[in-house]
């Protein structure tokens, strides 16, 4: 249970840092052109900074959506953005936009958890999913990522297989 917990906040962590620095570009390129540029050519400037970000083997994103529940930027399925995501529900019938909106009422981020398939799993469409979340009040957007749970343990384990082989080679 221990293991379990430390675990848990390992990910989260993890995530949170991530979120952060890309909070940290939106902000910066906001503050560094809102006296010159228009909103549109902020926005461009801004998910053009953020897509192609990757973390976690791979499997780690940034999204972007708003306060009014339009998706800004999702790098994972492009087509998406400009649409309403507030009917949108994961594995459990969660509204997961209006459940991340409500977690982020009178707060400047949040940590939330859902069920979700994974995209190399489609038969499971049970997966736990950590995400975290945080307000970037200049368009009143919500900038967010999550990890799969199982994809974040598998990882820690290879990482502790590689550093035994290490110090076994030491001995």
């Amino acid at each position: 249970e221990l293991i379990s917990s430390i675990k848990k906040e390992v990910l989260k962590q993890s995530i949170k840092e991530r979120v952060y620095e890309a909070n940290n570009i939106a902000t910066r390129i906001y503050n560094e052109n809102k006296d010159t540029k228009s909103k549109e050519e902020i926005i461009k400037m801004i998910k053009d900074a953020i897509v192609d970000i990757r973390f976690n083997d791979g499997r780690g994103y940034i999204f972007i959506y708003s306060f009014d529940y339009e998706c800004i930027l999702l790098p994972i399925n492009r087509a998406n953005e400009g649409k309403s995501f507030y009917n949108f529900q994961d594995s459990n019938g969660f509204y997961l936009g209006r459940e991340i909106v409500k977690s982020l009422q009178g707060k400047d981020e949040a940590f939330l958890t859902w069920r979700f398939p994974k995209p190399d799993n489609l038969t499971q469409k049970d997966f736990k999913k950590i995400g975290f979340n945080v307000h970037f009040k200049p368009y009143d957007w919500f900038i967010g990522s999550g990890e799969y749970v199982v994809d974040f343990e598998e990882n820690m384990k290879k990482e502790i297989n590689i550093k035994n082989l290490l110090l076994e080679s030491l001995d």
